[in-house]
């Protein structure tokens, strides 16, 4: 039997500190670019920004397909090659993304092309740049340090557009547009610098890929349900000032839970090549929860004075909104340290019903408590469902080593 040889300890955190200090950096960049709108426009503008930007985040995942993970897969096993998965991307995604753009436009017509509508068509241009994007052959290649110089560039072209370009509530419009074209030049540049050679693929092969990686698809589409319609309930039962307030602190959460994805893509060349490695999975779950306690600790304690910093007095009642989802910290890290092996191990089928289960529990505790206790609701319901993953996930992960463990292939993991 064949031996794998996986990157050990310190290759994975070479990695990690790579993504973490461009990511952050680029996050940083992202923060300040809010922070600054939201002293510019209003606070109901600054919700129907991000209610458009959360609503076209689901738009972009149903051209998901689960490619990126799938490929990742794929490739590292050798069951595919770059040029012939590229090309499997742009013949899934690239028809439907022109279908979305011109329903946009006929709905932004429709509507006389007012602020809202136009705000939520221009962010759909994203859509066409992530027909483009080939993070995924990044990471293949393990090309982290180009991946965070990428996105840090686009969050510079951003952060300074803005602020020539954007001075009162009424340049909302190009801000918007500002985004797209900046995320557009970002997969401009992957391609130019990557150079990926197409391969000509039928369409029985691209029907079977698709059927092999639309669980993947599936299931992000139920973590985005539990990370973002908490957002759009909010605003579909109370107003785009309650959005605003909720989505602050919430924009700081997710700069609090990027690490741990960080954290996954670094151990994910490894795990990928270590399905079932038990000494592996240790290490993972090991650094997962103790970067949980350092990233909780931190937020926790300065929870009033980020929110103070960032978007001043008039996000007041952000502050106890985020103390509350601090909390949300420890549960989503618990929730991805269990379920993310499963998902990058081939298990795509469990991983679905996982997140599926608790994207149901959210909707559901959303649904019956939003119009009645607003926000507070809200931040509930988003740490319960992170915590019906973590359950469902562990189960499962310590079914399956006993299931697996006698199966498993050859590994050897340098360092451990």
């Amino acid at each position: 039997m064949s031996r794998l040889v996986a990157p050990g300890r310190n290759s994975v955190l070479r990695y990690f500190s790579v993504l973490a200090t461009g990511s952050m950096l680029g996050l940083l960049l992202s923060f300040l670019v809010q922070a600054y709108l939201s002293r510019v426009v209003t606070v109901e503008t600054f919700g129907q920004i991000n209610y458009a930007r959360i609503l076209i985040g689901y738009l972009i995942l149903a051209l998901n397909f689960g490619f990126e993970t799938y490929f990742l897969r794929a490739l590292v096993s050798n069951e595919l090659s770059p040029g012939r998965a590229v090309a499997l991307q742009l013949s899934a995604r690239l028809p439907l993304a022109i279908l979305m753009m011109v329903g946009l436009l006929i709905w932004a017509g429709m509507g006389h092309w007012s602020v809202p509508r136009l705000i939520v068509t221009l962010y759909g241009l994203t859509t066409l740049a992530y027909v483009l994007n080939i993070d995924w052959l990044f990471q293949v290649r393990e090309q982290f340090s180009a991946l965070a110089a990428i996105n840090l560039g686009r969050g510079l072209l951003v952060l300074a557009g803005t602020l020539l370009l954007v001075r009162s509530p009424h340049d909302t419009v190009k801000y918007v547009a500002l985004v797209a074209l900046a995320e557009l030049a970002r997969v401009l540049y992957q391609w130019w610098r990557l150079r990926p050679r197409l391969e000509r693929v039928s369409l029985r092969q691209l029907l079977l890929t698709v059927r092999t990686s639309i669980p993947i698809s599936a299931s992000f589409f139920m973590i985005s349900l539990y990370y973002n319609i908490d957002s759009i309930m909010l605003g579909h039962f109370r107003s785009d000032a309650a959005v605003a307030i909720y989505v602050a602190a919430y924009n700081i959460l997710t700069l609090a839970i990027l690490p741990t994805s960080l954290l996954y893509q670094a151990f994910g060349p490894t795990l990928a090549r270590s399905p079932w490695n038990i000494e592996v999975f240790r290490r993972y779950f090991g650094s997962t929860m103790a970067l949980a306690l350092v990233v909780f600790v931190v937020l926790f304690l300065l929870h009033r004075f980020v929110i103070l910093t960032l978007y001043g007095e008039k996000y007041e009642a952000s502050i106890p909104v985020l103390m509350l989802l601090s909390f949300n910290i420890l549960s989503s890290y618990l929730a991805g340290a269990f379920a993310n092996p499963i998902n990058i191990w081939g298990q795509h089928i469990k991983y679905f019903w996982i997140v599926a289960s608790g994207a149901t529990v959210n909707v559901i505790l959303n649904f019956l408590l939003i119009p009645r206790y607003g926000i507070p609701a809200a931040v509930g319901a988003t740490i319960t469902s992170e915590l019906v993953v973590a359950l469902l996930a562990m189960w499962a992960i310590f079914r399956g080593f006993r299931t697996y463990s006698e199966v498993k292939p050859s590994v050897k993991v340098e360092g451990v």
